[in-house]
């Protein structure tokens, strides 16, 4: 008892009994950092950690809030929730500012290591991330630091500081202790080009995002966007409800029928429109009890930018049963525990990599299924329209509960209705939407590119230790 106790407190490491933070390959390994590369501790590196934690007081109702989950582990770009400020989970911790470079302490094997770009600032960062601040340091050992704690090098440094078996982590006292060799002049300046790359192309991502949602809106300009059922302009709203309608919705909540949802549905129908069901299949997730190794997607995966796939645990359940997600699905926040979060996130599933064979889905996610390859209508373009408040407000019209709010696929494909674009407005959408895809793939180049500098350096002759 004695033993876990001195280790939960993070003491020397002479006081660890665990075969694998005695790993010879790995020791050896920071000897040669030390001896061939001059390497220094992080704390030694960074020097004082400690930072102002955020005042919720000054905080305005929505905050930007950055969990282990948020970062991408394909090159380290980070994409928060907004989130209620009386949501804050109690590991709210950091104010972070555009710079700052967080590591995962939780599952250390996965090497999540995130950079916050200039869009972050302000943002608040959860205490499950040691956070490296930017003030530390200039903005070309900023860079460098970053790719190479992305290395293997790094990571197998980590991994063998983690202090548990069940729910790996490691404490931030130990990664203080982590060894940083001494970089060279090329490296600086290699970090620094290609960190400015995945700045620009993050940045040219965001852009063409909105760009993309600017062309929806104009798009509406003749219907107009439905508004929140939870918003009204008016202190009293009236609606009146005929008996034909409620049998059709099996509801008779007052914002389900608010008169500007059916005023929407009329102007659009003036026009070429279609329900959600018409062209896509709507799946509610679902996961099986059961004692295999499943990957299981969950909300977390989802960022409005694509899915961060690195977020997927796997978990015990029935393999082979349940609902999976297949290539091309669009993945929606169905679910969630307060209703303004439903809708708030939304994916399609580009690729299915090889670690999500055998998945299974949530039930606080929904599944929208083109119904064949062929069909008339853009998959990016409904993924975007769905992210675009028009579509988010008729998905959140469609929630049954109060305070846990619930869809359900039956009614958000008959009553989410989305106009068909005509083809000339198709052709600038497509190019809006493919140079934010190219965006973002020069970004995870720019980071991989830069790694791998970082890799043939310092990474040795070694092997890197499985995960746990």
């Amino acid at each position: 008892m004695s033993v876990i106790s001195r280790k939960a407190l993070g003491t020397r490491e002479s006081s660890r009994f665990d075969a694998e933070a005695f790993r010879q390959d790995d020791i050896d390994h920071e000897a040669w950092l030390r001896n061939d590369h001059a390497a220094r501790t992080l704390s030694s590196v960074i020097g004082d950690r400690k930072r102002s934690q955020f005042d919720k007081r000054g905080l305005t109702d929505d905050v930007s809030y950055v969990s282990i989950t948020s970062i991408d582990g394909q090159d380290g770009a980070v994409f928060a929730d907004l989130i209620k400020k009386d949501d804050l989970p109690s590991r709210a911790k950091w104010l972070i500012s555009a710079g700052d470079i967080l590591v995962s302490q939780v599952r250390p094997e996965r090497g999540a290591v995130g950079w916050a770009s200039s869009d972050l600032q302000g943002s608040i960062g959860s205490s499950g991330c040691y956070l490296v601040p930017a003030s530390k340091m200039d903005a070309m050992e900023r860079a460098a630091l970053f790719l190479y704690l992305r290395t293997d090098s790094a990571r197998r440094q980590i991994v063998r500081r983690n202090r548990n078996s069940m729910y790996p982590a490691v404490a931030a006292q130990d990664l203080d202790q982590i060894l940083i060799p001494d970089f060279s002049t090329a490296d600086f300046d290699l970090a620094a080009k290609k960190m400015d790359e995945f700045e620009k192309a993050l940045a040219e991502m965001r852009a063409r995002r909105a760009e993309a949602l600017d062309l929806i809106s104009d798009l509406l300009r003749v219907p107009g966007i439905p508004p929140s059922p939870f918003d009204s302009a008016k202190p009293v709203d009236t609606t009146v409800i005929t008996r034909s309608a409620v049998r059709s919705a099996s509801r008779i909540d007052a914002e389900f029928f608010r008169s500007e949802y059916g005023d929407f549905a009329e102007k659009l129908q003036r026009a070429d429109h279609f329900p959600l069901n018409k062209y896509f299949e709507l799946i509610s997730g679902r996961v099986v009890n059961g004692d295999d190794p499943v990957p299981i997607i969950k909300q977390g995966m989802l960022t409005n930018y694509g899915p961060n796939v690195t977020a997927v645990e796997v978990e015990s359940a029935k393999r082979g049963k349940g609902v999976s997600a297949r290539k091309g699905d669009i993945a929606l926040a169905s679910t969630a525990h307060e209703v303004a979060y439903v809708g708030r996130k939304v994916d399609q599933i580009r690729e299915l990599p090889s670690l999500l064979d055998n998945n299974q889905v949530v039930a606080e996610l929904m599944l929208i299924r083109p119904r064949n390859d062929n069909q008339p209508v853009s998959t990016s373009y409904v993924t975007d329209f769905l992210r675009h408040p028009a579509g988010r407000h008729q998905v959140q019209r469609c929630i049954r509960g109060l305070r846990g709010g619930h869809t359900y696929p039956q009614d958000v494909g008959a009553y989410v209705l989305l106009p068909h674009p005509d083809d000339a407005w198709m052709a600038r959408y497509e190019l809006v939407a493919s140079a934010g895809e190219t965006a973002r793939a020069r970004a995870i180049e720019s980071v991989r590119v830069g790694v791998r500098h970082m890799s043939e350096r310092f990474n040795g002759s070694t092997t890197v230790p499985p995960g746990p």
